[in-house]
C-alpha cells in the first residue's frame, strides 16, 4: 500500500495568537519564526510520520493498493469518510463494509484499487486540549532554544500530554 496525503489540514489546531501568548510576545516582529515553530510542532506530531501516528485536524489521504485482499487496514483511527474504487480497466466502486480500523472487502479480490479517506479529530476546535497544549509547549520550547543553546530535546511534559493519544506500532 502506498499512502499519499491528498489534502492537508485547512488550519492548525493552535493559532498564531495563542502561540504568541505562549512565547510571551506582544508584537508581530517574530511572527514568521513563531509560525515556523507551529508548523514544526504540528508536523512532529501529525500524520504518517508524526509521533502520534494519527491525524490531528481532518485531512484527506489516498491509499493505492496493487492487489486488493479481503481486508484493508487503514493506517489511522478517527476516519470520517471512505471511498474505494478499482483502478484497472474494468474500474467501478469497491464493495466493502467498514470496521473500526479498516475495510472488509466483499468482491474484486486481487484487483488494484484506490481507497480515499478523511482522517482526524475534526476541525481545530475538535482537537483534544492536551494535544493543543503539547503543541504550544513545543512552540515555546522551539522559540526559546533557537541556536542549540539551553535544554536540548523535547520537554517531558509534551510526552505526558500526548501519551494517551499516541498509537504504538506492534
Amino acid at each position: 500500500m502506498r499512502l499519499t496525503r491528498v489534502t492537508p489540514p485547512a488550519e492548525h489546531p493552535v493559532s498564531l495568537q495563542q502561540a504568541r501568548m505562549q512565547c510571551r510576545v506582544d508584537d508581530d516582529y517574530e511572527d514568521q519564526l513563531i509560525q515556523l515553530d507551529i508548523d514544526a510542532a504540528v508536523s512532529w506530531l501529525d500524520g504518517q510520520r508524526g509521533v502520534l501516528r494519527r491525524c490531528i485536524v481532518d485531512q484527506v489521504w489516498r491509499a493505492d493498493i496493487d492487489r486488493l485482499g479481503g481486508y484493508v487496514a487503514l493506517p489511522f483511527p478517527d476516519i470520517s469518510s471512505v471511498t474505494a474504487v478499482f483502478t484497472d480497466e474494468e474500474a467501478g466502486s469497491v464493495d466493502f463494509d467498514r470496521t473500526d480500523r479498516g475495510l472488509r472487502i466483499r468482491g474484486g479480490l486481487g484487483r488494484p484499487a484506490t481507497v480515499t479517506f478523511t482522517a482526524g479529530f475534526g476541525g481545530p476546535e475538535d482537537v483534544p486540549p492536551a494535544i493543543c497544549r503539547a503543541i504550544l509547549l513545543l512552540v515555546g520550547h522551539f522559540f526559546e532554544v533557537r541556536t542549540g543553546e539551553g535544554t536540548a530535546g523535547i520537554p517531558r511534559e509534551v510526552d505526558e500530554l500526548i501519551s494517551p493519544f499516541r498509537l504504538l506500532r506492534v
